[in-house]
């Protein structure tokens, strides 16, 4: 007998204890929640989080990742769902959620995948071992979601996925509140200017670069003024308030942790500015959510943030390692107040255009759904992400 709503299974960011728990999976899977997704099927939430970074010994990993294929199994056998959406990484998570795929294809489930980690395209470019794995379990789902064009390119030119398996389905994390924190921005300047940066306290994502280029720019006087916020923990937490306590510049830089949803909203509408000078990407949440704050963003062009980022037009971008480049950047919008304005405004049209939640949880219930939607949708170019 027909059911009368389809079931889906979505492995991902579902911790039980959500306040000890952040990053972007987590603010992906809570979005598409909060927008509606299970308007439109029974949701079975099977949790997939690393509750610990850094990440705890093998041995331990090991063992979580029995516990979770064993769950993921029994709710296979149990709900038999219509679809699964798994939410993969880099690593060993990539060969986890798999061989989750291949099982579930096996029992007659449409899998769809989507793979968040910038780390994934560098281990398959670096390795010849992972560029021999990458290219038949990526086929084991049936559609990989690209968070971009270069996404797309990277899974059928490197890896040789066909075109017709891949949906460009871009970051979904510009919620409504966001937006109508960039709507109703003030133009007018504060007196002390504020830079945000929002990650992982890891070497990846240059948090380091962005503290020497600060210290320079203190050094020589620009920017009184100013205050630096970094929101985040990871393996740099302790070297980085250190070199900060060495340098004097702790009335000038403050670490704030890991910051809940609300009062993240709170942050992007006090910040004035927001950089990330990651080595790699795929598509950052957390400059998706800034640009929709409305906040002139400096990152750099890696992953798809050269998709969704134009220099000089919405946002600043400068070379991964270039601290002249990024003090630059910086002493320009602490200097430049009009500047600042100008790209906020057009990072914010950006965001409401291509990454609003419902638009990115409609895109994704197509695929899930498959039929003539996704059909459409499949090797597809979206006219915006064309360069």
């Amino acid at each position: 007998m027909k059911r009368a709503r389809p079931r889906w299974l979505i492995l991902g960011a579902f911790p039980s204890r959500r306040g000890d728990v952040f990053g972007g999976n987590l603010t992906d899977c809570q979005v598409l929640l909060d927008n509606g997704l299970g308007e439109h099927a029974d949701l079975i939430l099977v949790d997939s989080t690393q509750l610990a970074v850094p990440p705890p010994p093998l041995g331990t990993r090991l063992a979580a990742a029995v516990k979770r294929l064993w769950r993921v199994g029994t709710r296979l056998l149990r709900h038999r769902p219509d679809a699964m959406l798994v939410f993969a990484s880099a690593g060993g998570s990539f060969l986890e959620k798999s061989l989750v795929a291949a099982a579930a294809r096996l029992l007659g489930v449409r899998v769809v995948m989507t793979i968040r980690s910038g780390h994934f395209t560098d281990q398959v470019r670096r390795s010849a071992l992972w560029r021999r794995l990458a290219s038949p379990l990526l086929r084991v789902p049936h559609v990989q979601l690209c968070q971009g064009l270069r996404w797309l390119r990277f899974f059928v030119d490197e890896c040789g996925l066909p075109p017709t398996r891949c949906v460009i389905v871009e970051n979904w994390t510009a919620s409504e509140e966001l937006l109508e924190v960039g709507a109703s921005r003030s133009p007018c300047p504060r007196e002390v200017i504020r830079i945000l940066f929002v990650g992982r306290l890891e070497p990846k994502k240059g948090l380091l670069d962005l503290l020497a280029a600060f210290e320079a720019l203190t050094a020589a006087g620009a920017a009184g003024g100013v205050e630096l916020l970094v929101a985040g923990e990871g393996s740099l937490s302790t070297a980085a308030r250190e070199r900060v306590r060495a340098q004097g510049l702790g009335g000038a830089v403050r670490f704030l942790g890991w910051v809940g949803r609300d009062d993240m909203r709170r942050l992007y509408a006090q910040a004035d500015l927001f950089v990330l000078p990651s080595y790699t990407e795929g598509l950052p949440n957390s400059l998706i959510e800034a640009m929709a704050a409305g906040l002139a963003c400096v990152a750099t062009p890696v992953g798809s943030i050269p998709d969704v980022v134009v220099d000089g037009e919405n946002g600043l971008l400068v070379e991964p390692s270039d601290l002249r480049g990024l003090g630059r950047a910086l002493e320009r919008l602490l200097n430049d107040p009009q500047l600042r304005v100008q790209l906020g405004a057009a990072a914010h049209r950006t965001a409401r255009l291509r990454f609003r939640a419902v638009t990115g949880v409609q895109r994704i219930v197509a695929v899930m759904e498959g039929g003539d939607a996704c059909a459409a949708l499949l090797g597809a170019i979206p006219a915006e992400a064309v360069e």
